[in-house]
């Protein structure tokens, strides 16, 4: 196998194991009381660490129950980075994650000021409804950054007019 079918193979299981992980996650927010969600939470959470080779201490499995008392007591902030992770990663998980969240009903915008005036990224389902491109977080060094979730009203935004202006060369 070459090495480019062999780094296909491997993020194709990689995404596997992280749906896996999250439609698990959200069967134990959706039944928090559900002793069967929680093990096969566990377990995904431990095939994920496998698969992607994370340190001992930096193992999911080892974080699972205080990231899920987090969100099925409603963290705001918890929920929003599942929901961003869902959105650019899973994004068929996105609907089922958004209506068991806090922010259900909204639409999400995440900003990324990295500390001057000429980085500010957009991601999220607004972002990529008006086809803004979005550019990965980590690529940034910069460790003064500062990030903000907006939840807009859906009817807020039925009262904006935006529009999307071409790049150049798709008029």
């Amino acid at each position: 196998m070459s090495d480019a079918q062999s780094h296909g193979a491997k993020a194709t299981s990689q995404r596997a194991a992280i749906a896996d992980y999250v439609a698990n996650l959200l069967d134990c927010a959706e039944d928090p009381k559900s002793k069967l969600s929680r093990e096969a939470a566990r377990l995904s959470a431990q095939a994920l660490d496998d698969i992607i080779g994370v340190a001992p201490q930096d193992r999911i499995e080892l974080k699972l129950p205080i990231l899920l008392k987090k969100l099925i007591s409603g963290n705001k902030v918890v929920w929003a980075r599942l929901l961003l992770t869902v959105n650019g990663q899973i994004p068929e998980f996105y609907d089922r994650a958004l209506s068991l969240s806090p922010y259900k009903g909204k639409l999400l915008l995440l900003v990324s000021d990295w500390g001057n005036r000429e980085t500010v990224q957009v991601d999220g389902e607004l972002a990529r409804r008006l086809g803004w491109e979005v550019r990965p977080l980590r690529k940034h060094k910069d460790r003064h950054r500062e990030q903000f979730i907006v939840a807009i009203n859906p009817p807020v935004i039925a009262l904006a007019d935006i529009t999307r202006l071409p790049r150049p060369g798709e008029e």
